[in-house]
């Protein structure tokens, strides 16, 4: 199934519009100090549908958080936060941002 930010269903066709937008997609973008980024984005899908299945997630991806670690002559870490409301997703990030530096 496929989601718009508000949590509604919506069809693949515009849900695939959606994505392609920049400004709809991203919900927030934090770049601390320390070279370590987290960037929350609407995905718009559920942890059932076909894409996400194969993989076995159950959880919904509606929005992501992903929190890019930098190491050093390294390849960066990654990590990756589910949620299943903008507001989940908003909370989810300044949490984080706390975590890792941020104030």
């Amino acid at each position: 199934m496929f989601f718009k930010r508000n949590g509604r269903p919506c069809s693949y066709e515009e849900w695939s519009e959606l994505l392609n937008d920049p400004e709809y997609r991203t919900i927030k973008v934090t770049e601390l100090p320390n070279g370590t980024t987290i960037e929350t984005s609407w995905v718009g899908i559920s942890g059932e549908s076909f894409y996400t299945r194969r993989r076995g997630l159950s959880e919904h991806l509606i929005f992501v958080t992903t929190l890019t670690l930098p190491k050093p002559g390294k390849k960066a870490e990654k990590k990756y936060f589910h949620y299943a409301s903008e507001t989940e997703a908003k909370a989810g990030h300044a949490a984080i941002t706390r975590e890792y530096g941020g104030g």
